[in-house]
């Protein structure tokens, strides 16, 4: 049974990429196409958004892992291909799809890191920088990846020909890092979805005579999960509702049993469900650190908040370009028992005016120019 798998398994290959079948592709995707499995993830929300915009054009996406894709698999849909692939069983491969394509767009420096090798001078290499990367491994104090990706990033940018940053702070801080930016096409493109898809739907449970609290998000380190719920707890009253939105629903519901929190709705929604929630509440949590990682992001949980005129409550205030565009914020300390229901009208109107803004990039021809 071992060798009749392997047979079709080479089979595959040859009458894929082997044989030249996608040379129709105008543009080469380095990243992980959006599906309904991995659609809550940030990256992919972004990759999902950047598509979007250029779902005119044909495209091939090669998602290459390192450590998963033993088996190669092909996917196609209108207008584009699709190859879960793997960095080192299909190594050929990639390097041959990457050589029958001249422009290339990558998702990421943890992306580039998987082409790198293969891009020689003759490509167009279009980079959109989903955060700082480097910053996030020195956080994190991970010593080895930190060098290796500060390598890399530094070859990334002098390689690349375009760059697409998601907010002014954020192009500042890199064309600060590396001056040779000045000589690069640059483009801001924030993190806003101006393309919803919208499932309508009734929220039970939530009612809104009462001031509702909302978090959505998972539980990485960065998010102050602790610290939110310690928060909750000092001010919980009968007026207080606490509305937790998270894909980890059984870890999250450990914490918030352990502080002893009544007053909760605990589900895992679609990014498509989250107008129905987020049009019930008056705050919601974004307590992100002091850092520049958070200094340079420009989180999609922001803005979704800002939206709907949700305030959101921070740790710290000065995130992407928000705090310069004068975005209304409560301050984490200020949290008290007599808080009032309230949407931002302020909020709504900063986020019109980006979309606004947004829609006036042309950014089919920054890409194809």
């Amino acid at each position: 049974m071992k060798k009749i798998n392997k047979i079709v398994f080479i089979k595959k290959l040859k009458s894929g990429i082997g044989k030249g079948e996608f040379k129709m592709g105008k543009i080469l995707i380095i990243g992980e196409y959006p599906n309904k499995d991995n659609i809550k993830d940030g990256m992919i929300r972004r990759i999902d958004q950047i598509d979007k915009k250029i779902n005119e054009k044909k495209r091939v996406y090669l998602n290459i892992k390192f450590f998963s894709n033993i088996r190669m698999t092909i996917e196609e849909k209108l207008k584009v291909k699709i190859y879960n692939i793997n960095f080192f069983l299909h190594f050929i491969y990639i390097k041959k799809e990457i050589n029958r394509n001249k422009k290339i767009y990558i998702h990421s420096l943890l992306n580039y890191t998987k082409v790198f090798l293969f891009l020689k001078k003759n490509k167009e290499v279009i980079v959109d920088m989903h955060g700082a990367v480097v910053e996030e491994m020195e956080f994190y104090n991970k010593k080895m990846k930190f060098y290796i990706l500060w390598y890399l990033e530094k070859t990334m940018f002098h390689r690349l020909n375009k760059v697409i940053f998601v907010n002014k702070r954020m192009s500042k801080f890199f064309s600060e890092k590396y001056p040779i930016l000045k000589n690069k096409k640059i483009i801001i493109y924030p993190i806003l979805d101006l393309e919803k898809n919208i499932k309508e739907g009734k929220v039970e449970l939530i009612s809104e005579d009462k001031v509702n609290f909302i978090y959505s998000g998972n539980l990485q380190k960065w998010q102050n999960i602790d610290l939110m719920l310690e928060n909750l707890k000092k001010v919980e009253n009968e007026n207080y509702n606490y509305i937790f939105l998270t894909g980890q629903l059984e870890e999250l519901e450990k914490k918030i049993k352990s502080y002893k929190i009544k007053n909760y709705i605990l589900k895992s929604v679609l990014p498509e469900e989250l107008k129905n929630y987020y049009e019930k509440c008056d705050y919601g949590f974004l307590l992100r650190d002091n850092h520049i990682l958070n200094e340079v992001a420009n989180p999609t949980k922001l803005s979704e908040y800002m939206e709907y005129g949700i305030v959101p409550i921070v740790k710290f205030e000065n995130i992407g370009d928000y705090l310069e565009l004068g975005y209304e914020y409560l301050k984490i300390e200020k949290i008290s028992t007599n808080l009032k229901k309230y949407k931002s009208l302020k909020n709504k109107k900063i986020l019109e005016e980006m979309k606004k803004k947004i829609e006036k990039i042309d950014f089919i021809k920054f890409i194809w120019e």
